[in-house]
């Protein structure tokens, strides 16, 4: 093929075929020296090069492309679709598009709070959704099911997972921790993988294990022996540390320049892992034990059995918000992302409450009731 075509001048039949995902020319035309040519999606090449005597794919408005487009995954579109010609590049590299494809989709409010779409990743978050969606709409063949059965003899109060979900940590009251390679299961062998996977168990809490965290390749374990634990994951397990409190630790937030414990005598109690550990403050701020926290470095969210979760400001050293739950409906688990300004609370009769934390506000805006009767122990 020769330079160089003036589209305006061509007469050529050129063809998208869908089928094959191949353009092809049928005959030559005045500018290009060509005999039957097939063009791969993967080759580079202008727009120009494409007659407009004939209909194909590019006469077709935008719109409709863009409704085309969503019959395709969605990654399908952002790797592949947007390489095979400028205008395919632009049309699928606005925000709005992606933003558009969200909501006909799922109608409903997404993301569910206000969002800045100047800063917002629309074609992130679209991917992202249609393929969790498909995931979990398609269980059956997306995923396998295995059951981990043979590490404890009582119940499991907390499980954790470590390097990027390969290594899984469970915790119970038997009080030992038990360390599981999922990396060895199989699907086509389940029973025997699961058997295979339990790496090692670590004995060393003399009461329930009811609560753990990590930091790197460092395990945190709390436990009702008042006892915090700390473990080299790199080196098999092998304990570094621990810490004696004075009550049941019942709950943790571990970052590295703080590890904060709740526990069972109300209190949350901050330590210093740069100082050995040492208490940097005690905070005094519920009437009955603390079931659950999370913290970032400007806030520590704490909720407690006296129905009342409080947001504690640490650059001003004071509580900022104190919210009142329901009567027996106190939160026992949360999960806080601090990027998108969401606190996920999870409470004790299954309903799981949505806080605005943007601004500091830590506004209730939305109660989801998703089927469950009973404690609802963890929001991941």
């Amino acid at each position: 093929m020769k330079p160089v075509c003036n589209e305006d001048m061509c007469q050529n039949n050129c063809v998208l075929d869908t089928s094959t995902t191949s353009f092809t020319s049928t005959a030559s035309c005045s500018g290009y020296e060509t005999s039957d040519t097939n063009l791969n999606l993967g080759d580079s090449f202008d727009e120009t090069m494409l007659c407009h005597h004939q209909p194909h794919l590019l006469d077709l408005p935008p719109e409709v492309l863009l409704h085309m487009s969503t019959f395709l995954e969605a990654r399908f579109v952002v790797k592949t679709l947007t390489l095979v010609c400028k205008m395919f590049h632009r049309l699928f590299s606005h925000e709005s598009s992606w933003k558009i494809r969200i909501s006909k989709r799922w109608p409903k409010k997404y993301p569910v709070l206000d969002v800045d779409d100047d800063h917002f990743n629309w074609k992130r978050a679209c991917i992202e959704r249609e393929e969790t969606y498909r995931m979990w709409y398609q269980h059956n063949s997306t995923m396998n099911a295995f059951t981990l059965n043979s590490g404890h003899f009582a119940a499991i109060d907390s499980v954790h997972l470590m390097q990027g979900g390969d290594i899984c940590i469970s915790g119970s009251r038997d009080r030992t921790i038990a360390i599981w390679d999922l990396r060895k299961l199989d699907g086509l062998e389940p029973n025997e993988s699961s058997l295979n996977a339990k790496v090692k168990s670590l004995a060393k809490h003399s009461g329930w294990v009811w609560s753990m965290t990590s930091l790197g390749n460092t395990l945190c374990s709390a436990s009702w022996d008042c006892k915090v634990k700390f473990w080299d994951m790199e080196a098999g397990g092998t304990e570094t540390y621990s810490i004696k409190g004075k009550s049941a630790n019942l709950c943790m937030s571990y970052k590295e320049d703080s590890l904060i414990v709740g526990s069972f005598d109300k209190k949350v109690t901050i330590y210093d892992p740069r100082a050995g550990y040492s208490i940097v403050k005690t905070l005094r701020q519920h009437s009955k034990p603390v079931l659950c926290l999370a913290a970032d470095d400007d806030y520590i969210i704490s909720g407690s059995e006296d129905n009342t979760v409080v947001v504690y400001d640490r650059r001003a050293g004071e509580i900022l918000k104190r919210i009142e739950l329901q009567k027996y409906k106190f939160p026992m688990s949360m999960s806080y992302c601090s990027e998108y300004g969401e606190l996920w609370i999870g409470e004790k009769r299954g309903l799981l409450h949505l806080l605005d934390a943007s601004h500091g506000n830590f506004d209730i805006v939305k109660t989801y009731d998703v089927g469950h009767t009973g404690d609802r122990k963890s929001v991941v």
